[in-house]
């Protein structure tokens, strides 16, 4: 009943012309309309790399200035172009495993960009990791990038064959390592965000029946150690999308249900609080923080349309 109630209220909005009610607000569209994309803040502006866009092509590269409310397309990113993992770090652009859609594989490859007036420089870091980590997911503490499981198209990516390994690559040093794998299993199509120095999962699907999952762990940077709950998310969770701001997770977007919903996850006290949900339901789509407020760019429509519309969550307008 609540999933059709929002989508009731989301229509009537768009029937009227009605700007949305804070704490979401809705700024310029995209330039394409992509998905399985992700955003990077760089220097104070977002870099959507990648994506799928309607004609089944790599999406290029987009980058919005907050304070002109405008997107400009900056030229092509690297082959690495569906699901791709995001850093930035003293000016350069980092886009880690996904998808090379020519080739139609999973990469080992990943790419670091240098944003000029021409465009992006775009060439490949040193060496790889051990295994490819499609729709897999990561975060970032400190100069490091830690990528979290996935999928590699070397093993039969059913069940528990799904990759468990997490490969790490330090900014600073240009160099891989590993970090502990994480436990019980490994999965797809799940998220992760960063609060201090620990990083936490949510969701996805996987484990032995190979299904949606409610699971959420937690890795620890600094006892290099994972902590598993079966049950750790409201309910079974594909596509979701997480961001961290603060001492808080907030999680919203995703598959069949999730698309309805917007959640705040304190890992202190581990409690899920519900918020105002998005203005419309939407999966595999890119989100993104900055300036404490959280961008919702482009992704798919429930009703099968690839979107360029971007939607801005401030949760410090939450009743």
């Amino acid at each position: 009943m609540k999933r059709i109630m929002y989508s009731l209220i989301a229509v009537m909005l768009v029937a009227t012309g009605l700007a949305w009610a804070e704490p979401w607000t809705e700024v310029a569209p995209l330039n394409v309309a992509r998905y399985k994309h992700r955003a990077v803040v760089l220097d104070g502006k977002i870099y959507v790399i990648g994506g799928q866009a309607p004609d089944k092509m790599c999406a290029p590269v987009e980058v919005y200035d907050p304070d002109t409310n405008t997107w400009t397309v900056v030229g092509p990113g690297p082959v690495n172009c569906e699901g791709p993992h995001l850093a930035a770090m003293g000016g350069t652009l980092f886009v880690l495993a996904g998808r090379d859609l020519a080739a139609k594989a999973r990469t080992l490859d990943g790419y670091m960009g240098t944003p000029t007036s021409e465009g992006i420089i775009w060439e490949k870091v040193p060496g790889q990791p051990t295994m490819a980590h499609g729709d897999a997911a990561s975060g970032v503490i400190g100069t490091k990038i830690y990528l979290i499981s996935g999928e590699d198209d070397t093993l039969t990516n059913l069940g528990d064959d799904y990759v468990q390994a997490v490969d790490v690559f330090d900014m600073a040093t240009l160099t891989w390592s590993t970090a502990a794998s994480i436990a019980p299993y490994g999965r797809e199509d799940f998220d992760a965000a960063v609060v201090g120095t620990k990083i936490i999962t949510i969701a996805g699907q996987g484990g032995p029946e190979n299904t949606s999952l409610r699971w959420l762990n937690v890795y620890d940077a600094e006892t290099d150690t994972w902590e598993h709950w079966e049950e750790g998310v409201p309910f079974g969770w594909e596509h979701p999308r997480a961001v961290g701001i603060g001492p808080y997770v907030y999680v919203m977007s995703g598959k069949d249900e999730g698309g309805f919903f917007n959640f705040r996850f304190d890992p202190a006290t581990m409690t899920w609080t519900e918020l105002t949900p998005p203005p419309e339901p939407v999966q595999q789509c890119a989100l993104v923080a900055l300036d404490g407020r959280i961008y919702m760019i482009g992704g798919v429509h429930f009703d099968g349309t690839i979107l360029t519309r971007v939607f801005v969550y401030d949760p410090q307008k939450e009743d």
